[in-house]
């Protein structure tokens, strides 16, 4: 009876050990990791630029009040110089995506300037018959020289843009943009003008020859609206701060520019030029963002 009751009681523990090792072993659940956060590009800013512009000015003769015929080629050159100002706007990124949209309006002091020198000469001569009852042969000869050089300045710049653009990278701290819209700029236009002339008569007996100069300075500004394409990459450096830099065309078509002077001896000397304009501009910028109301996003998506 007693090997019985033994056997018994150790079969009864294997079988309870067995199942016991068929059982889930119990481990601590993994610490908690919230979700990294994603940066977002959403709200207000306020930043200041530094950068360069490139300005192009074609000048021709106008089609109306033209010394020369209309459209005849006055030259051109380019403007070169530094840039800097401010610029403000609103961004905001789509719910649960990487697309940020945006307005954003710049003001730009500049400083880009530029000259060219235009250069022409005109010789005249001719004989014709003088004197009593016309017996004799006189002759005329005139040499007409001429410099003239346009200059300008561009002063400020302005643009008004929408913009878009896509984050990318870790935590999406880098945004690409592209934007466009209107652009404003105010330009300096100055004409510079020297004649000298050369002239001589030969009739019987006698010559004469008689030189004269003239200088004339004549100049004007011009406020003109156009419109701008640009594009731009922009990186989160802390919460609020961020920079970037960007790249800007823009176009101001033709137009008019009335110049107004006096020569030397104080007489009036008045130029209407036509000039086509196109701006380019390369800014380098910080930007301060105000998250007014806003709560941190997590990352979704």
């Amino acid at each position: 009876m007693k090997k019985l009751l033994s056997a018994a009681a150790i079969v009864a523990i294997s079988s309870t050990t067995a199942f016991a090792a068929d059982l889930p072993v119990r481990t601590k659940a993994p610490a908690y990791l919230p979700p990294v956060p994603v940066y977002s590009w959403t709200g207000f800013y306020l930043g200041g630029h530094l950068g360069a512009g490139w300005s192009r000015n074609e000048f021709s003769e106008p089609q109306t009040n033209g010394i020369l015929a209309p459209g005849t080629d006055l030259g051109s050159h380019n403007g070169l110089g530094p840039l800097g100002g401010f610029q403000v706007g609103y961004n905001w990124q789509l719910p649960n995506g990487p697309v940020v949209i945006g307005v954003e309006g710049d003001f730009s002091f500049a400083d880009l300037k530029g000259d060219h020198q235009n250069s022409a000469s005109a010789a005249f001569a001719d004989n014709f018959l003088c004197g009593r009852e016309n017996q004799h042969v006189c002759s005329i000869f005139a040499l007409l020289n001429g410099q003239e050089r346009f200059s300008s300045k561009v002063k400020d710049t302005a643009t008004i843009t929408g913009r878009i653009g896509v984050t990318s990278g870790p935590e999406d701290r880098t945004l690409w943009y592209v934007k466009g819209g209107a652009a404003w700029a105010k330009t300096d236009f100055a004409d510079s003008a020297t004649v000298s002339a050369l002239l001589c008569i030969n009739v019987p007996l006698d010559s004469a020859c008689f030189a004269a100069n003239a200088d004339a300075f004549a100049s004007g500004n011009r406020s003109r609206w156009g419109w701008t394409v640009g594009t731009g990459v922009e990186w989160a450096l802390w919460q609020n701060w961020s920079t970037k830099i960007e790249y800007d065309f823009l176009d101001f078509g033709s137009h008019d520019v009335a110049l107004n002077g006096r020569f030397a001896n104080s007489d009036t000397f008045n130029r209407t030029v036509h000039v086509d304009q196109q701006i380019h501009q390369i800014k380098v910028g910080l930007n301060y963002r105000f998250n007014w109301g806003k709560a941190p996003v997590a990352a979704s998506y």
